[in-house]
């Protein structure tokens, strides 16, 4: 091989990794994204079955990253007055499985959890909509003080706001 060849091989790589690390990165934008619209929707599904059913639904977060514990999110009910805490039902009546965040989300999963427990925290909605805190057991705690700031890895955030329950993208 001559050295112009070689040098033409050189060039043809580095015109193929120049290409493929934007893509890469688009792919990783893309996967954040994706996984920030997934746990918003999950809260906006929460606050209208709340609405809907006139029974308090939460979405429970379980952030243990590094603890040898799974990470998950999953769709929780009191379903009567004194009755404890449930997980969900699907629209066809089975139990709503937890969804395991650490492979679902990758790196994009909740970093920094503000105004709450940085390891478990449930986002509960009333039968208005409107957020509020919970005890493990089910019974109401508290109305919220101020809006719920959920902060990704990517440095994106979900916010509750503590009035009306809307769930934003920031």
């Amino acid at each position: 091989m001559t050295l112009l060849e070689v040098m033409l091989v050189v060039i043809i790589i580095a015109i193929v990794a120049a290409t493929a690390v934007p893509s890469f990165t688009s792919a990783q934008q893309a996967q954040t994204s994706a996984s920030i619209y997934s746990v918003q929707n999950l809260l906006t599904t929460a606050r209208t079955r709340a609405s809907a059913e006139g029974r308090p639904y939460g979405v429970r977060f379980v952030n243990r990253t590094g603890s040898g514990v799974q990470d998950n999110i999953w769709m929780v009910v009191v379903e009567s007055a004194g009755a404890g805490v449930t997980g969900a039902r699907d629209p066809g009546g089975s139990p709503a499985a937890a969804t395991d965040a650490s492979s679902t989300f990758a790196s994009s999963f909740l970093s920094t959890m503000l105004g709450g427990a940085a390891d478990d925290e449930t986002v509960w909605f009333d039968q208005y909509g409107r957020p509020h805190s919970r005890t493990s057991a089910g019974a109401f705690a508290s109305e919220w003080t101020s809006d719920r700031e959920f902060v990704f890895s990517s440095g994106t955030s979900l916010v509750v706001r503590r009035l009306s329950g809307a769930v934003e993208v920031q």
